[in-house]
């Protein structure tokens, strides 16, 4: 490709060893190495090594790089394609919202003129809260954004997110959304607050990598999904029935399912490092389980207030309540 144009190039490396190179879109090489490690010994991991230490290899790339990203995970044909139809050459941006226009310029310092798209690669923050924004275009090109919150917003399409796939902690709180599609992509993200919306298909965050927290009370959510990473989840306010799909949330430490329609809590007795267990308002009638759980000890909380459990003085429930008190366990039940 020494044609003096400009190519999007992608050089990935899974675990496997097979490194891969696309071209505008195209895989173009594939083979695989024994070795797992991207570093070899001592040697730095450098972009610009023939500048830097004065190399003159002539294997070595003595192109022009406009544009260079590092991503945590390995890219998918979709995510390479998607990426070479944004380009990444410097153009100019609109954003049709005039609240988020204004807040973009605010962000970049530049009230007046033309917004390039190299003038939105440093915003890693914002907080388009009560600002009136009912359109998101243009964000999609704000690309090193780390933390976004749009809560109590009155927008109809977030598909200018599915863009952002750096993204760590997304909060959308109160926003009237019923459809997470635009969150397929975003497979970074640590913390996503939904709170407030109308979601019931949680299936685009379905084993979400690196999601530890997760904010989903209020919603219409029946079914919950993996999230192997889980380590706070606040599903209170929602349908669900099983807990089942959180066994692999293995190192959970808060788990909030108050108003749901949970009646079988046996998976719980494989969370070693719960500490705080809000289960009231659901239809759980023993609680072995939980007496089960080792991890269950002292400074730890459990909530089973408004549940059908049988409370009488000589009951097994009432005898499970004393174990977990013996351990220090903080129960709260009616």
């Amino acid at each position: 490709w020494n044609d003096g144009q400009w190519h999007h190039v992608v050089i990935e490396r899974d675990t496997d060893g097979r490194k891969d190179l696309w071209v505008d879109g195209s895989l173009e090489a594939s083979e695989y190495y024994s070795s797992q490690n991207i570093i070899c010994g001592n040697h730095p991991f450098t972009i610009g090594a023939n500048a830097y230490y004065n190399w003159n290899y002539d294997r070595s790339f003595k192109g022009t790089i406009d544009d260079l990203r590092i991503y945590e995970g390995v890219l998918t044909e979709d995510d390479i394609r998607g990426l070479l139809g944004q380009g990444v050459l410097e153009k100019t941006v609109s954003f049709p919202d005039p609240n988020l226009n204004q807040a973009i310029r605010q962000a970049i310092h530049r009230p007046t003129g033309s917004i390039l798209s190299v003038d939105l690669l440093g915003i890693k923050e914002l907080d388009l809260s009560g600002l009136g924004i009912k359109d998101l275009t243009g964000i999609e090109y704000c690309r090193d954004m780390k933390i976004l919150t749009i809560n109590n917003a009155q927008i109809a399409d977030f598909t200018p997110i599915s863009a952002l796939r750096g993204m760590y902690w997304l909060y959308l709180e109160d926003d009237d959304i019923s459809d997470i599609s635009f969150l397929t992509h975003t497979r970074t993200l640590r913390i996503l607050d939904l709170a407030g919306n109308h979601i019931s298909d949680l299936s685009p965050i379905n084993g979400c990598p690196l999601l530890w927290k997760v904010f989903l009370t209020g919603n219409n959510v029946k079914e919950l999904v993996s999230l192997p990473y889980g380590r706070e989840l606040f599903l209170a306010g929602n349908d669900i029935a099983s807990l089942n799909p959180l066994a692999d949330s293995t190192y959970l430490r808060i788990l909030d399912v108050a108003d749901n329609e949970v009646s079988d809590i046996s998976m719980l007795k494989e969370f070693p490092y719960l500490r705080d267990l809000v289960l009231s308002n659901n239809k759980i009638t023993d609680l072995q389980p939980l007496v089960d759980n080792p991890g269950m000890s002292k400074g730890d909380t459990l909530d089973v207030s408004g549940n059908p459990l049988d409370l009488s003085p000589d009951s097994v429930v009432a005898k499970q309540i004393e174990q977990l008190h013996a351990r220090g366990v903080a129960v709260t039940a009616d």
